[in-house]
């Protein structure tokens, strides 16, 4: 509004000049009658003119009262920070078009310019051919002529814009404070701030100061002048401060929150290093104890595959000792023939087999104890790798299912035997007791082709209790690599 009263007062003037103007005009003519009808066109002129202008300067004040209205919509809703971004951005944008106005307005000067070149240059060849060519001397006037008004328009508009460049960038240096690059005000993502941000910053922290009670009396009484400052933008003591005291706290407490987020995860990343530590340590004792295991499996199935040998070496004894008794049977059978003469002979002998069978049976008991003693470690054994087991995947495997599947067949197969080696020891007593009855009638006897194959098929049944395992330690020594 000041500009609009200023205008009309500027027009006031310049209107009771011309008036004074008209006057003396007026008085020196002769002619009284045509003064009047002058006047009052003069008036009304006058009077539309300044009708024109009041409208421009109120469609102007109508623009500003929105552009106000806009302003405070912006402070009711976004805050006074919003509202400072926007106007920077506005005259950023503006000094931006006007820039760009500057380098076209330069770009068609130096284009005159260059065109005023080329056009002195044929002048002065023209001025040379004045003689043979005068129309064509006088067009190059007026073209020169031409040039010359157009090249001096354009310096004037350009001195203009250079004027309006330099106000705005005078006016952005007092709105911000410092100077600042237009490219990194207008970027989104810049965090720049204006010199009136910083102040009501300033003042939120003075009054932090304030309320925690630091500094003098003389001090605080400095601090609540400042404090005290109106605003840049309004004129007025506004309430911003309370807007960016909150940014201010709500900062604080998401940095307060990081740091408990921080200690958090760092405690629960020493807690996986303990475990994780503690883990590796149970993993190496369990290692070995697996090994330990392992070794022990070793030796009992080395015991084992001994006591196979043994058993083999046992049923090469009974065969001979079968064999031995078959052929006691052929000499009986002679000496039934011959008479009694030949009983005398044969108690002699039976006397002889008698110690043999204690010492098998003394064997064969001793043979049962060690595969009771074996037994009885090799279920320990199995105790010991089935909680081993447990402690290490939480159930036992299906592959030492099978293991102990296949050991258990194994040791049905190793009773079979046993009752086998019984049921032959049963037919050496009836044996015995036929010899021993006299008469020379002799129990009942397997024939030499029914023990041969008995033989065989022990012989047989113990080399595959003897493949089977060694197929069952070696595929336990597999497993238990690849669980290491």
């Amino acid at each position: 509004m000041e500009e609009v009263y200023s205008d009309l007062n500027d027009f006031e003037k310049r209107l009771k000049v011309n008036r004074n103007l008209e006057d003396q005009v007026q008085s020196s003519s002769d002619e009284e009658d045509t003064n009047v009808k002058p006047r009052f066109t003069t008036e009304a002129d006058v009077l539309k003119e300044k009708n024109r202008i009041l409208m421009e300067k109120l469609f102007k004040s109508e623009k500003q009262v929105n552009e106000y209205k806009e302003m405070v919509d912006a402070i009711s809703n976004g805050g006074k920070a919003d509202l400072k971004d926007k106007k920077l951005i506005d005259l950023a944008k503006k000094n931006r078009s006007l820039q760009l106005q500057v380098e076209s307005l330069k770009t068609k000067a130096a284009k005159a310019a260059e065109f005023a070149l080329k056009l002195k240059k044929e002048k002065d060849l023209d001025e040379t051919n004045s003689q043979m060519s005068p129309k064509k001397s006088n067009n190059i006037l007026e073209t020169q002529s031409m040039m010359t008004g157009i090249d001096s328009d354009k310096k004037f508009k350009d001195q203009q814009l250079k004027g309006e460049l330099d106000k705005a960038i005078k006016c952005l240096e007092r709105e911000t404070g410092e100077i600042v690059s237009l490219d990194d005000m207008v970027r989104e993502d810049s965090n720049w701030k204006g010199r009136a941000q910083k102040i009501e910053v300033l003042k939120s922290q003075i009054k932090k100061l304030k309320e925690q009670n630091f500094g003098t009396s003389m001090m605080n009484d400095g601090l609540s002048v400042i404090s005290e400052t109106p605003s840049v933008f309004t004129g007025k003591i506004t309430h911003a401060e309370k807007n960016l005291t909150k940014l201010n706290n709500n900062r604080t407490n998401e940095l307060e929150q990081l740091r408990k987020e921080l200690e958090e995860t760092k405690d629960e990343l020493n807690n996986v290093k303990t475990k994780y530590k503690a883990a590796v340590a149970r993993r190496d004792t369990l290692e070995n104890q697996m090994k330990d295991v392992k070794s022990e499996f070793t030796s009992k199935f080395k015991i084992l595959i001994e006591k196979t040998e043994n058993d083999d070496k046992l049923i090469q004894m009974l065969k001979a000792e079968i064999k031995r008794i078959e052929s006691a049977k052929g000499v009986k059978s002679q000496l039934s023939s011959g008479g009694i003469s030949t009983t005398s002979s044969v108690k002699s002998q039976q006397q002889d087999t008698v110690p043999e069978f204690a010492k098998m049976k003394a064997e064969n008991g001793r043979l049962k104890n060690q595969i009771k003693c074996l037994e009885i470690e090799l279920e320990q054994k199995e105790d010991k790798i089935k909680n081993l087991l447990t402690n290490c995947v939480g159930a036992p495997d299906e592959r030492f299912e099978e293991k102990e599947l296949r050991i258990a067949e194994l040791e049905d197969k190793v009773e079979s035997l046993e009752k086998e080696n019984f049921r032959i020891r049963q037919d050496m007593n009836q044996t015995k007791d036929g010899f021993g009855r006299g008469g020379g009638q002799p129990g009942p006897t397997r024939t030499k082709d029914e023990s041969d194959k008995i033989i065989k098929e022990l012989s047989k049944q113990n080399a595959m209790l003897r493949r089977k395992l060694d197929d069952a330690l070696e595929r336990l020594g597999n497993s238990t690599g690849f669980k290491q």
